[in-house]
């Protein structure tokens, strides 16, 4: 088994694949590839000067450039934009 680590390694989390799944991946025959983007988030400048690092826990500010839903998540189509292209650059 080969552990692969993404966005939730900071909470210890890891992805057990095989050396086939990284076969099937290299070929491009995977089942499904999928995405959820929710919304953005914004982080008060102070907090990134302490030199803290941003994750889930970090405190969130409203960001008062974009609208937000009626559940106050923000909606950020520059923000969807950006991570799709950075998908599609990086696979």
């Amino acid at each position: 088994m080969i552990n692969l680590y993404f966005m939730g390694y900071e909470k210890g989390y890891t992805i057990q694949m095989t050396k086939q799944d990284l076969i099937d991946l290299k070929e491009g025959i995977v089942d499904y590839n999928g995405i959820s983007y929710y919304m953005s988030k914004a982080v008060k400048h102070d907090y990134i000067s302490k030199g803290d690092a941003i994750n889930a826990t970090s405190p969130i500010i409203e960001n008062p450039h974009i609208k937000s839903s009626d559940w106050g998540w923000g909606i950020d189509p520059v923000g969807l934009r950006y991570s799709l292209t950075s998908l599609y650059e990086r696979y």
